[in-house]
């Protein structure tokens, strides 16, 4: 004896039978959809421009980079060395600034831009320019920074960015050499005035020492004292010692005129004038430094080549059509399904 067994067939399994027979009766419409969908996100693909990314990444300069912006800047004179991180905190913020982009929008952008690109607003032209020109730190280091611009002309935009990154550095050393022309201008002004109240201090010194003479000489002609009397170191010593040594007149009338003479010949004080000069020559390494154009220095180092970049970073035409057939396909479907819904109703 034998007897047969199989499953029974439940209510949904006949359902879904159903659906998918009647949706395989209208595979055309979902096979239409899904080509008409794709079709639509091919021709978007190969018709609209590619955008392009030229990039850059800046790192701080060497040491040797910058050694000639430290020149004649010691301790002695007042002056503290650049490091390097200060030379290349003022490119950076050069490269970030608002005035930099302004800077390059009307220098290179406009410049460069089409006849029928440039019959826009400047608004709307600045406006696309800071959405296609990116400043961001690197992944790779907090001190390496990168920089990008995106466009239509591959050869344009690698061009662009030398030139704007080019430009930051230009401004970067205009900055610096006239903060270091400036500072030196300042030292300068106040060695200067230091210099004017030594010489004045002098002729005073001067003008009080013939006062003294003068003073002095009338005694010693009142006492007949013409020539100072001639005294052993003994005789001298012991005058010291009681004060007498101090007086001006005892040098006699005849030594007072000549002093006074001189005195008031003296064409200048400057040779007996302490720390003047000195002085003169911190005044005139200030006024060196007022002409101060260095030469072989850097405020960045560049890391990698700026060149047109080979393929676009956008539209990636494989994604667009990929999502172009499966938006068909599920368009598709749901078209099929809302027919049989409405065929049921």
């Amino acid at each position: 004896m034998s007897s047969n067994s199989s499953s029974p067939v439940t209510d949904d399994e006949v359902d879904l039978r159903v659906l998918f027979g009647t949706l395989w009766l209208q595979k055309w419409l979902i096979v239409s959809v899904t080509i008409f969908v794709t079709l639509i996100a091919l021709c978007y693909a190969f018709l609209v421009k590619p955008i392009y990314e030229s990039k850059i990444y800046v790192a701080p300069p060497t040491q040797s980079e910058i050694s000639n912006f430290n020149y004649g800047r010691i301790n002695e004179m007042g002056l503290s060395a650049f490091s390097v991180k200060d030379i290349y905190s003022v490119f950076l913020i050069n490269l970030q600034s608002e005035s930099r982009l302004q800077a390059f929008f009307n220098e290179v952008y406009l410049p460069g831009l089409d006849g029928g690109e440039r019959e826009r607003s400047e608004e709307a032209l600045y406006a696309d320019l800071v959405k296609m020109l990116t400043v961001a730190v690197s992944s790779r280091g907090s001190d390496r920074y990168q920089v990008a611009i995106q466009g239509t002309d591959p050869d344009k935009i690698a061009l662009w960015l030398r030139e704007y990154v080019v430009g930051a550095a230009k401004s970067a050393k205009v900055e610096i050499i006239k903060n270091i022309t400036r500072e030196a201008e300042v030292r300068a002004r106040d060695v200067r005035q230091q210099i004017s109240v030594l010489r004045e201090s002098a002729e005073k010194k001067r003008e009080d020492s013939i006062a003294q003479l003068r003073e002095a000489l009338i005694v010693a002609e009142k006492i007949g004292l013409e020539v100072s009397p001639a005294m052993t170191g003994g005789i001298l010593l012991e005058m010291q010692k009681e004060g007498v040594g101090q007086e001006l007149y005892m040098r006699g009338a005849k030594a007072l005129r000549a002093e006074i003479g001189n005195l008031e010949k003296r064409a200048s004080q400057d040779p007996f004038t302490d720390s003047l000069r000195e002085h003169e020559a911190r005044y005139n390494f200030y006024m060196s430094l007022m002409e101060f154009s260095p030469s072989d220095v850097e405020v960045y180092r560049m890391d990698g080549v700026i060149k047109p970049a080979a393929r676009p970073i956008k539209p990636q035409k494989t994604m667009i059509i990929l999502i172009g057939f499966l938006l068909g396909g599920i368009a598709g479907f749901g078209i099929a399904s809302l027919r049989i819904l409405f065929r049921k109703v």
